[in-house]
């Protein structure tokens, strides 16, 4: 995107508009009197387009602007060649920048092409004394081989219809994002409180588009936070405001994990399991992409159970019966058959029949190979029941395989009715946690407990040593 040198002015205060979505910077010269207001932002009704605008004012004097039109930092992620001057019909000459990322997500897989189109400025612009307003324009139009078979050329068309609007496009921009406003939470008698729910409410937006089937990263767009990677963030913490508020959005995300089936299916095949096992960690192709250094990737499989609680949530909001036989179905039947076919069931010295889930990890990180985490049991007790209950109530496809039920059933929770309290997983002594598992099963999960529990609850999490300890609220 091109960038205005503007000698001689300091800016005055910058400011980002979060219900327009738009960032400003105002600039000033005290010598000379310019005055300059420059204003980006993504547009939001056309995902491929990258929009600057400049205003400009003169007093007494000509002022003399430069122009970089290939600006921004260099990036390890990408090799870009040399830009090239193309003319294009109707819309004048741009510049057309084409390059790879430098690694690609797979194995032998092939790396990313990157195409850019953007206005070719004048690398000098003199605007002449009393001028009260010389504005200017700048498009970005990118696209990669991830959403186009031929970028550049996708490009080029987007920029060129963008071009033919151009009057228009920031109108259309703040009417896209006004849409978006109309759901959202109203905070009134606390501005700090409002400030902190409108920014979080805008960096979740501005992440995440109904016509994108793709899912969010526990940095947003706003930072490289675990390489943009989706995490059971995206369904535990994120998307619940988006099932309630925002249901075309949460469908994104669903329909991210949906369109990756097929990889989820081949994990669960090579760790010797049946279903779908979803990786800790994913990216564009859907494949495992935790860093080798770590376990999680292997041993929080959670992640699985939480997939198909976001299917169970957007249903109960929503109701959307079309949507369900067509995607949230199928994400729920072969998590189930994962969960069934995970956990090691058999006859126990007693003689009942008990099924556990061991060797994994938790949300609490600090502890990993244990048995029986109780989030993730009754995680996957949740999605077992419920892909039951679709099967044979909702959908009546007839009566869901038995082994689901069975599972769920005997899968134990580690209820101590003596001190009322779960224990958070098999063994565990009360030390040091990093994420509060036991706490989770109020919120988000909504576990059924008995009200004793509160207080056990929450010294629970005081004793524990709670590293996290913003997930004590669900209980104080």
């Amino acid at each position: 995107m091109a960038a205005f040198s503007i000698p001689g002015t300091q800016p005055t205060h910058m400011e980002l508009d979060l219900q327009r979505a738009v960032f400003t910077q105002h600039s000033q010269s005290e010598q000379s009197g310019v005055k300059a207001t420059q204003c980006w932002y993504a547009h939001r009704a056309r995902p491929s387009l990258l929009i600057y605008e400049a205003d400009i004012s003169t007093q007494d004097q000509e002022f003399q602007l430069s122009v970089d039109n290939a600006a921004g930092p260099s990036s390890g992620d990408f090799t870009f060649g040399a830009p090239h001057i193309i003319s294009l019909a109707g819309a004048g000459r741009v510049l057309l920048t084409v390059g790879q990322t430098t690694e690609a997500e797979q194995i032998d897989g092939p790396a990313v092409t990157i195409a850019i189109v953007s206005t070719l400025l004048p690398v000098d612009i003199g605007i002449p004394a009393n001028t009260s307003s010389h504005s200017m324009l700048s498009i970005t139009a990118i696209r990669t081989s991830l959403d186009a078979k031929d970028p550049a050329e996708a490009a080029q068309h987007d920029y060129v219809a963008a071009w033919a609007q151009r009057d228009s496009l920031r109108a259309e921009h703040e009417a896209a994002w006004a849409a978006l406003w109309q759901h959202s939470v109203e905070v009134q008698g606390d501005v700090d409180l409002a400030q902190k729910v409108r920014s979080s409410w805008y960096y979740l937006l501005s992440s995440i588009r109904a016509d994108v089937p793709h899912s969010l990263s526990p940095g947003g767009l706003a930072t490289d936070t675990f390489s943009g990677h989706v995490f059971w963030d995206a369904e535990v913490w994120m998307y619940p405001n988006l099932a309630v508020f925002h249901p075309e959005l949460a469908k994104a995300c669903v329909q991210y994990r949906f369109d990756r089936l097929a990889q989820a299916h081949v994990k669960a095949n090579q760790s010797g399991y049946r279903g779908a096992m979803f990786p800790w960690e994913s990216a564009s192709a859907g494949c495992e992409a935790t860093p080798t250094a770590y376990e999680t990737g292997t041993l929080e499989q959670h992640i699985s159970a939480d997939v198909s609680l976001s299917v169970k949530w957007l249903w109960e909001m929503a109701r959307d019966a079309d949507w369900l036989r067509e995607v949230g179905a199928q994400l729920l039947f072969d998590i189930a058959d994962f969960w069934a076919s995970r956990a090691e069931c058999g006859t126990a010295e007693d003689g009942t029949w008990s099924c556990n889930i061991n060797g994994i990890t938790g949300p609490d990180e600090y502890h990993n190979y244990v048995n029986n985490n109780v989030y993730t049991n009754v995680a996957a007790q949740m999605a077992l029941h419920f892909a039951a209950h679709v099967h044979t109530n909702i959908l009546r496809l007839g009566r869901a395989p038995q082994t689901w039920l069975d599972v769920a059933d005997a899968l134990p929770t580690a209820y101590d009715p003596v001190l009322l309290r779960h224990h958070e997983f098999s063994g565990y002594q009360g030390d040091k946690i990093k994420q509060a598992d036991v706490v989770l099963l109020s919120y988000p999960l909504q576990y059924s407990m008995p009200r004793e529990m509160v207080f056990p609850l929450r010294q629970f999490a005081i004793a524990s040593g709670l590293v996290a300890p913003e997930l004590r609220t669900p209980i104080d």
